[in-house]
């Protein structure tokens, strides 16, 4: 099956949520739903435990820093990458090698897994994202303390352009980033692999991506992840709903969906409030990778190609949230100018991208035809 073929595949599968989104929304908005009640739900901690919390988990020592992270990982990876059951929750048994603040090299156990859906496709991904459990005992005074689990992204394949996607979507959410603190933190690694059986190097480093935990994000935001799906948008904080969307529609995505719960965390405050964070981007106009297919139901042809799919506003709800994109553009564009090794086209082509998102805005008029006009006849709610 061709690249092409299977990339349409599993947008559209992904995607079949998103789309269900438009329908769900139109209905009667539910009530918010209240934080949660009864025996078996773990209360809240008070005010100073609420304030501990948030402030150990913005404190946390990896994302601290913007610098690149070498690391090591051992395993029997040839084990490990053979694990392509999107359902498999298997570990296998490694170490991971970096540095210390002493200049002194930390050897620990770890546990390891891949993960993902369309990523643990042989034709998408050669070499798996990976899931990582960390010893949380033996981390302290280093660069993961704090940690337990945490999400690697991979090069994918040992191939130039798949390097680049990674720098790629670095960027992207850095970009997202450069605009709200309500996203998740990700440190950009230079990671060796070891083959555990022939104790050698996999080839050369490649850069990887550690993402926050979507449970700290949520401390930071003084919340808890749900993973309720099939939200319709009246459920949602509007506010944040709203900025994820534009979001959204500023980088061209569209592999997103409330619906399905799909590349979206939903943080619940206490009073039962949720709010929507996006995450995962390779399927976006702005990181434009060579898989990214849209869905055919869309009606548009490129990932390129930008198409609102949130609630409909007025234009006195839009103005102030594109004010905001305007006021942090020279933070966002900054974002390209501190991504190593990121290819000179490629960089001038995001830029142009976003340039193209604030050019559709120059007039009034302009917000009316792209968000207003287009949710009505959509029929988005």
């Amino acid at each position: 099956m061709s690249k092409a073929v299977i990339g349409f595949c599993v947008a559209l599968t992904l995607a079949a949520g998103a789309v269900m989104d438009s329908t769900l929304s139109a209905q009667q908005p539910a009530p918010k739903t209240p934080a949660a009640k009864g025996p078996n739900a773990t209360p809240w901690p008070d005010a100073a435990g609420m304030a501990k919390r948030r402030e150990e988990a913005q404190k946390l020592p990896l994302f601290q820093s913007n610098d690149v992270l070498a690391i090591t990982l051992i395993a029997d990876f040839k084990a490990v990458n053979k694990d392509r059951n999107p359902n498999s929750t298997k570990l296998f048994p490694g170490k991971i090698e970096f540095q210390k603040d002493d200049k002194s090299t930390a050897s620990l156990p770890i546990e390891l897994r891949t993960r993902g859906h369309v990523r643990r496709m042989y034709d998408i991904c050669i070499f798996a994202p990976l899931r990582l459990e960390l010893p949380k005992d033996q981390l302290a005074g280093t660069v993961f303390a704090g940690q337990h689990t945490l999400k690697l992204g991979t090069h994918c394949k040992d191939v130039g352009e798949y390097e680049q996607y990674v720098l790629r979507e670095y960027a992207a959410n850095k970009v997202l980033g450069a605009l709200t603190p309500n996203a998740l933190r990700l440190r950009l690694t230079m990671v060796t692999y070891m083959d555990a059986k022939e104790g050698k190097p996999m080839g050369k480093p490649h850069y990887g991506i550690l993402y926050e935990d979507n449970d700290d994000l949520a401390k930071r935001m003084d919340g808890r992840i749900t993973e309720e799906a099939r939200l319709p948008f009246g459920r949602l904080d509007a506010k944040a709903l709203d900025f994820m969307m534009l979001f959204e529609y500023f980088i061209g995505n569209t592999d997103v969906s409330i619906f399905g719960n799909h590349n979206v965390h939903l943080v619940q405050n206490q009073v039962g409030t949720i709010f929507p964070i996006p995450y995962d981007f390779d399927y976006s106009g702005l990181v434009n990778t060579a898989y990214a297919i849209p869905v055919a139901a869309l009606g548009i042809g490129s990932v390129r190609e930008r198409l609102y799919r949130g609630a409909c506003r007025n234009q006195a709800d839009w103005e102030p949230l594109i004010a905001h994109f305007k006021d942090k553009r020279k933070d966002m564009e900054a974002v390209y100018d501190t991504v190593p090794n990121l290819n000179p086209g490629y960089k001038k082509d995001a830029l142009n991208y976003i340039d193209s998102f604030f050019k559709s805005f120059d007039k009034p008029d302009q917000i009316k035809k792209a968000l207003i006009d287009k949710c009505l006849k959509e029929g988005v709610m």
